[in-house]
């Protein structure tokens, strides 16, 4: 059943941070049955209409998480993140973690389970790491997730990747451990994407205990659903990653972007129901 698709936005502008169900958020405050869906690289919460509602029909209260923009108060980042946190990643980096967290507080969203398709995994790792974050996750579910495993190499490399290393040179300046970092960036996965989203996710893979790790410690139950094939992330070290560290993993096929297909999402509904 389809339903009518409500909005929750932050600011008046075409820019502002949203999120969107097909349930009604106006007494969304207190609900357990909470299900944030975030969407990957530049991608609205709309393109995965059919899952919220596949979702919505099973009883869950799912929400679409727009937060393209990143939070608009850079300052913003410094409620949830520690100082000694701010200092692992550029300062944009925080931007769309933090307009998360601010959307759920101000609805009153206390606790959710987490879907995050490729960067949407990323943002919602981080966001869940928060040192005082209003929400707890309880199951987080990460489709092909950005820095769940090393990125997928490419013959074809751009020259995006010399900007790239040179964004990425401030964080050597920090504690993080890098080694066996230029292993997983023997190239980059696809032909003109932007240099500093490939810094970033460089980053992210740097983190010091990995963000299967990270992931586990904030959640109730962690769930890995990857691509074998996926071209951005390498599905087979993510299958190797999750057998180390003894996480709950579903290799699947369809590529990286194959979330929005009609059999992974019943996949991705009945691992949450059951």
């Amino acid at each position: 059943m389809n339903r009518q698709l409500h909005e929750y936005r932050i600011g008046p502008s075409r820019l502002s941070n949203r999120l969107v169900s097909p349930r009604d958020l106006s007494s969304i405050s207190g609900q357990d049955n909470v299900v944030i869906v975030h969407p990957g690289r530049q991608k609205k919460p709309e393109t995965l209409i059919p899952l919220l509602n596949k979702l919505a029909n099973e009883g869950f209260l799912p929400i679409g998480a727009d937060t393209r923009f990143g939070e608009p108060d850079r300052n913003l980042a410094s409620s949830y993140f520690n100082s000694q946190e701010l200092g692992r990643f550029p300062e944009d980096f925080y931007r769309r973690p933090a307009a998360l967290l601010a959307m759920c507080e101000r609805l009153g969203i206390e606790q959710a389970s987490f879907i995050g398709h490729s960067e949407g995994a990323q943002v919602g790792v981080m966001a869940a790491n928060a040192d005082t974050p209003p929400i707890d996750f309880n199951t987080m579910l990460l489709v092909n997730g950005v820095g769940i495993g090393t990125l997928a190499t490419k013959q074809n490399k751009s020259k995006s990747k010399n900007k790239a290393d040179a964004n990425f040179q401030g964080a050597e300046k920090s504690e993080l451990v890098l080694s066996g970092i230029d292993s997983a960036w023997s190239a980059l996965t696809m032909p003109g994407q932007n240099y500093r989203e490939i810094a970033n996710i460089r980053h992210f893979d740097a983190w010091e205990c990995g963000a299967i790790d990270v992931a586990k410690s904030i959640c109730k139950k962690l769930v890995l659903l990857h691509a074998i094939d996926d071209r951005v992330i390498d599905g087979a070290d993510v299958e190797e990653r999750a057998t180390e560290s003894d996480t709950e993993y579903l290799l699947t096929t369809g590529g990286h972007s194959n979330i929005y297909s009609r059999s992974i999402q019943q996949l991705i509904v009945k691992t949450l129901t059951d």
